[in-house]
């Protein structure tokens, strides 16, 4: 699934969405929808968030990296099944 840009801003303004995480898994649901569970826009929307919320770049960066190692970490049992 898509995530626009409006569900972002609409997320971070009136539902105090501050993370990639936040948005992508509790405030837009891509994360359960999607086959990539959001990884192909965690920065994008981390990009999008950092600039609403009036923080530096690397706000955004980080907040998508680390939504990116929850991916990586959450999925390590697909690489130990048969």
């Amino acid at each position: 699934p898509y995530v626009s840009e409006a569900e972002v801003l609409w997320a971070a303004r009136y539902e105090m969405a501050r993370t990639v995480e936040d948005v992508l898994v509790r405030r837009t649901q891509v994360y359960f929808r999607s086959p990539d569970q959001g990884a192909k826009v965690a920065h994008r929307v981390g990009a999008l968030l950092a600039q609403e919320l009036g923080k530096p770049a690397s706000f955004g960066d980080a907040s998508a990296e680390a939504f990116l190692r929850l991916l990586e970490d959450g999925n390590q049992w697909r690489k130990h099944s048969p």
